[in-house]
């Protein structure tokens, strides 16, 4: 049987020259029970790594949430030193911050982020009490209590007689 092209090649390269050898009927290859083992291997190994991988991916944009509140406040300084008043949010702060942020954030009178409005982070919402980033779901604000029910008057039962008597049953 003449030689190929492409087995020249694996030749030149110091590659035996059994390597593209078939499978005689006597061999065998794999079997179901086999693939069945590595199948099940595989997603074992996915089942270990994903929730991992979520976790890592959650920090990760926490992280980078946090990392982008300081930049702002590091520039919100900066207009502050420059202007002598606290900007309104991260808006008035194109001058000092380079890229774009994925929240506008609201300042108050003080140093601190009052308020973050049209966020783009995933996971991850402002608690303006502690002033960071914190992992989860916003919880949801308390409804006001309803006002209580506005009690109706007294209305006493008519003392008077009936008008007319009752008819009696035949």
């Amino acid at each position: 049987m003449p030689r190929s092209q492409v087995t020249e090649i694996f030749l030149s390269w110091g590659v035996k020259e059994n390597f593209m050898k078939r499978l005689r009927p006597e061999e065998k290859g794999f079997t179901l029970i086999d693939l069945i083992i590595v199948i099940a291997i595989i997603g074992i190994l996915v089942a270990i790594v994903t929730p991992n991988m979520a976790a890592f991916i959650t920090s990760g944009v926490l992280n980078a949430a946090q990392t982008e509140a300081e930049n702002v406040k590091t520039a919100a300084t900066g207009y502050l030193a420059e202007y002598e008043i606290w900007p309104q949010n991260s808006g008035d702060l194109a001058n000092f911050l380079d890229g774009t942020s994925k929240a506008t954030y609201v300042f108050g009178g003080n140093a601190g982020i009052e308020s973050v409005i049209d966020q783009e982070w995933e996971g991850v919402y402002w608690d303006a009490d502690a002033q960071s980033w914190v992992k989860g779901e916003e919880p949801e604000a308390e409804p006001e209590p309803e006002p209580a029910p506005v009690p109706i008057p007294f209305q006493p039962v008519p003392t008077h007689p009936i008008p007319h008597p009752p008819v009696p049953f035949r």
